[in-house]
Parts: C-alpha cells; sequence; structure tokens
C-alpha cells in the first residue's frame, strides 16, 4: 500500500499516485491543491511539514516523517511520508516521494510495548528469582530477586548481551 507524490515547484501542481489518493480516503485520480494535502494532517503537525518541504527545497535534503493524518471520510491514521528533492542547474525543480499508510504497523509495536511491559511486571512481582535463557544461553529476561539473590552486580547487566557464562 506505498503510494506516491509529485509536486512541480514553479507551479506548485502536486499529482498523486491512486494509492495515495485510496490513502487519503479519495477516489483514484484526485488532483489536490497543496493546501488541501497539508490540511489533512493536525494543526500541530503542519509546521513539520512546511519545514521538512522548505528545508528539502533549500539544501535537497530528503525528508521521512511519520505522523498522524485524518481521512477526507474523517478516519485516524498514522501515515510515513517519504520526499527528495529533484534538482535542475542548481535549483529544486521538483519534489517526489512515497505516501505509506502505517496505522497497522504503529498498532502492533504500541501492543508489543504493552505485552513487554505487562512480562516485566510479572516479572518483577513473583515472590521468587527467575531468569529465562534462550537456545544460546543468552539471557533474555531476569528479576530484580535473581540478581539479589545470587549477589550479581548491576554493571553486569550493563551490556547488551549477557549469556549464562557471564553470569
Amino acid at each position: 500500500g506505498i503510494g506516491g507524490w509529485e509536486l512541480e515547484v514553479a507551479t506548485q501542481t502536486l499529482q498523486w499516485t491512486d494509492q495515495t489518493c485510496r490513502i487519503h480516503d479519495l477516489p483514484p485520480g484526485h488532483r489536490p491543491t497543496l493546501a488541501e494535502a497539508v490540511g489533512y494532517f493536525a494543526a500541530e503537525q503542519r509546521p513539520l511539514i512546511e519545514q521538512a518541504v522548505q528545508r528539502c527545497l533549500d539544501t535537497a535534503e530528503g525528508f521521512d516523517l511519520e505522523m498522524p493524518l485524518i481521512t477526507a471520510q474523517g478516519r485516524s491514521i498514522w501515515v510515513r511520508a517519504l520526499g527528495a528533492a529533484e534538482v535542475e542547474e542548481g535549483r529544486p525543480v521538483r519534489l517526489a516521494g512515497t505516501f505509506q499508510d502505517v496505522t497497522e504497523r504503529r498498532a502492533m509495536a504500541a501492543a508489543q510495548q504493552r505485552s513487554a511491559e505487562v512480562m516485566s511486571s510479572v516479572l518483577e512481582s513473583l515472590p521468587c528469582g527467575l531468569s529465562v535463557f534462550d537456545g544460546d544461553l543468552n539471557l533474555v529476561a531476569a528479576n530484580r530477586d535473581f540478581r539479589r539473590l545470587l549477589d550479581l552486580p548491576d554493571s553486569l547487566f550493563d551490556r547488551p548481551h549477557v549469556s549464562f557464562e557471564d553470569i
């Protein structure tokens, strides 16, 4: 579900692919104005978009933004917009990029985060020391009682990977 977009700098003419139209809950072939396109974003997000586009025009530095959007049908979604400048004779003549609905990915990441927080809370509440190692004998999880019962220094757990052998 990745759409595309293109902005002619001189005329400020914006074109969307059919997929970008669908992401916005608009019929394929819809030709938005620049103001309409920016208007789908929340007011507090618009300065971020405008700054990214201006930086792209000034320096030809591309952008990669994730932000909330309200579609033409009033649905709240999250989108990822990437953009880059096409430069001719040292001046940007066109901005082009991609547009993707990332709502589902963000929801899955949030659910995974909540699940990890619940697991951590359960581990810390157990009335015993507990550790979990993977098949390669790397520590995956351990609670405070595990560390306390074995009198393990906190510095041991400061590194990214702790193995059974380290303990």
